[in-house]
């Protein structure tokens, strides 16, 4: 019971995390849209990392 619950807790934390950068996306203009793509691929890496441990 204690993993699953883990689990739950990891992607709700993940969930928010990208949605709030999803905001953060619509809020920027064009200029700092590359900018802000290149950092959620370094982003993702890095989470993807954490999903393996």
């Amino acid at each position: 019971m204690q993993i699953k619950e883990k689990i739950k807790d990891h992607r709700l934390m993940l969930c928010f995390i990208a949605f709030s950068y999803v905001i953060k996306i619509f809020t920027f203009d064009f200029t700092g849209k590359l900018k802000k793509k290149i950092a959620i691929i370094n982003r993702n890496k890095f989470f993807n990392k954490i999903i393996l441990f």
